[in-house]
C-alpha cells in the first residue's frame, strides 16, 4: 500500500512540475536570456524592430508565435535580463471579428495547456500563473480599437523591477 501511494503521489509531483507554463519564446527564456542575446536574434533573423525606449526594450513588428502573426511584440528587460514579451493586434490590421475568433482559439488552447493554472477570468481575458511565469491573454478596447493581447512575464524580474522603481522615489 505505501509502494502504491508513494507512486501517485510520485507522478502528480512529476506531472504538475512538466506542466509549468512556458518560459521559452523564439529561443528566449525569461529571466535568463540578456538583451545583446535578443538583438542579436532578432537582428540575424531579419526582423524589423526598433528601441522601445519607455521600457527599455525592443518592439518587434510582424512576428509570429502560437500559431498566430502578431503585428507587434514589445520584449522588455530588467537588470539585463528578458522581463516580459507581450504579443499585440488591433482591428486597424483586422477585422474586429477575427480578433474575437482569434481569442476564442488562442484562450481554447491556453485552457488544454494551462487549465491547472487558470488564476483569474472574465468575458474577456484570462490570467493563468505557475508562481514564476504570468501568463495573460486579453480582449479589449484600447487607443479607440479593439486589442487582442498575449503577454507571458517573469515574475521574479516584475517584482525586483517595481521594488527598484519605488527606491528611485
Amino acid at each position: 500500500m505505501k509502494k502504491i501511494i508513494s507512486i501517485v503521489l510520485l507522478l502528480v509531483c512529476v506531472l504538475t512540475a512538466s506542466a509549468q507554463i512556458q518560459r521559452k519564446f523564439l529561443g528566449f527564456t525569461l529571466g535568463v536570456t540578456t538583451k545583446t542575446q535578443v538583438y542579436n536574434y532578432l537582428k540575424n533573423h531579419c526582423y524589423k524592430f526598433s528601441k522601445d525606449d519607455l521600457d527599455d526594450g525592443y518592439k518587434v513588428e510582424n512576428i509570429s508565435f502560437g500559431g498566430y502573426q502578431w503585428t507587434v511584440a514589445f520584449i522588455t528587460f530588467h537588470k539585463n535580463k528578458l522581463c516580459s514579451i507581450e504579443f499585440y493586434d488591433s482591428d486597424d490590421f483586422r477585422p474586429q471579428e477575427f480578433l474575437e475568433g482569434s481569442y476564442k482559439n488562442l484562450s481554447t488552447s491556453l485552457d488544454k495547456k494551462y487549465h491547472f493554472y487558470l488564476s483569474e477570468q472574465s468575458p474577456n481575458s484570462k490570467h493563468y500563473s505557475d508562481g514564476v511565469v504570468k501568463c495573460v491573454l486579453a480582449y479589449s478596447y484600447a487607443m479607440n480599437a479593439m486589442m487582442l493581447s498575449l503577454s507571458y512575464y517573469y515574475m521574479p524580474l516584475l517584482r525586483q523591477k517595481g521594488i527598484d522603481e519605488a527606491s528611485e522615489l
